[in-house]
């Protein structure tokens, strides 16, 4: 019998202790899974004897920064349009104007948000990060990466969210952890 493999991905120090120093890894271990880490961070999983495997240093699209903010904005402004809350409006941040570069990515956020505060809009958005983001090198050698690793599950970063988060993949990632804790007793 083949043991199951899981890759949990691990970009902070969030994920270290959700995963790392949580009894998860041990857990997994007794009931017969083998785990790899694909390690993001500065601290060396390999020296407490975890297999680790890292892929270097990651660079976003150069068009991902101006993407992102707006989407973050326009999701703002749908949950206050939706839950009818203007604590949403609490966390607009101001863009800041440090260099001529962030000038322009904060000009061509604005531009999306004026053009894409919807809920059609949003879904563009998203899909339009995805596809900048795959095209990435980075990306490329993810894919090989788990390709090459071959994982039963894939589990990244907060399989723990405090609070109310209504994220589709926070509550995903929540419910698909809780089930594999379950199943490891």
């Amino acid at each position: 019998m083949t043991r199951s493999k899981i890759l949990i991905l691990i970009p902070d120090g969030v994920s270290l202790r959700n995963f790392v120093f949580s009894g998860f890894y041990e857990k997994a271990k007794v009931n017969g899974f083998e785990v790899v880490f694909l390690n993001n961070t500065a601290f060396d999983l390999s020296a407490l004897g975890y297999q680790e495997r890292s892929l270097g240093r990651r660079k976003l699209h150069w068009l991902t920064d101006s993407f992102k903010n707006a989407k973050k904005r326009v999701e703002l402004n749908l949950y206050k349009k939706q839950f009818n809350d203007e604590v949403y409006e609490k966390y607009w941040f101001k863009l800041r104007n440090k260099t001529v570069k962030t000038t322009v990515k904060n000009l061509i956020s604005k531009l999306l948000i004026l053009f894409f505060n919807s809920e059609k809009g949003l879904l563009f958005l998203r899909k339009k990060i995805k596809e900048l983001e795959s095209k990435t090198d980075y990306y490329k050698e993810s894919v090989k990466l788990i390709e090459k690793e071959r994982p039963d599950v894939v589990l990244r970063k907060s399989a723990f969210c405090f609070g109310h988060c209504t994220h589709r993949g926070c509550q995903i990632i929540r419910t698909a952890y809780c089930l594999l804790y379950l199943f490891l007793g």
